[in-house]
């Protein structure tokens, strides 16, 4: 009886399909894509209008979820290489945005999604301005000596900034260190940009 229906190549061919069907069925699974989220991934900062800065980016990070085959989702590497960014090309002028963003991955993987997929954006406008100059001594020369003069070479420096940092920018600072000195002697003096209250005041380049 077996052997008849071995011999029929109706029967062969239907026993084929549902072996090729359990076969296809079981490794499925393993070729499926698989999703992994990366937590903490930088907004990045883009090209803006010079005479413009951004002040924040709320939230800063990201979580994006990415798929592809699982070795490469998986890997030590991949994190790396995963990225989130924002269009600010079409901004000029300071304010308040709200921007989409978008998940940048390798080419084998993919974005499933990015969250949250929205962030806040401060424009601030860059300014100019010159604020005086203040060199600070610490230390005490030799035993026996005593510091007689010390001078700056500027009276007064540049800085830049978003305008309402510069406006709270009184003066620029630098410390001279004097502990052990003996004589006459050049020096350069780092120069901090700080407010009424001596504090130093961010985002100001000198």
């Amino acid at each position: 009886m077996m052997d008849r229906l071995l011999e029929n190549n109706t029967i062969l061919k239907i026993l084929s399909v549902i072996v090729a069907i359990f076969i296809w069925a079981q490794a499925r699974p393993q070729t499926q894509p698989t999703t992994r989220p990366i937590y903490n991934v930088a907004v990045q900062v883009p090209s803006l209008d010079p005479h413009l800065v951004v002040m924040s980016i709320s939230p800063a990070t990201v979580q994006i979820r990415i798929k592809g085959p699982k070795s490469t989702v998986y890997s030590s590497a991949i994190s790396s290489e995963v990225g989130a960014s924002i269009n600010l090309s079409n901004i000029h002028n300071p304010g308040t945005y709200s921007r989409h963003v978008s998940g940048t991955v390798p080419s084998q993987v993919g974005v499933v999604s990015v969250a949250p997929n929205v962030v806040t954006v401060v424009v601030a406008k860059i300014g100019e301005r010159k604020v005086p100059v203040s060199i600070h001594t610490v230390g005490q020369p030799v035993a026996g000596d005593e510091l007689s003069s010390y001078t700056s070479s500027v009276t007064k420096a540049s800085i830049s900034g978003p305008v309402g940092a510069l406006n709270k920018v009184q003066q620029v600072v630098g410390t001279l260190n004097i502990k052990g000195r003996s004589s006459s002697f050049s020096a350069l003096v780092v120069l901090h940009p700080v407010d009424a209250a001596g504090q130093v005041v961010p985002k100001v380049q000198v």
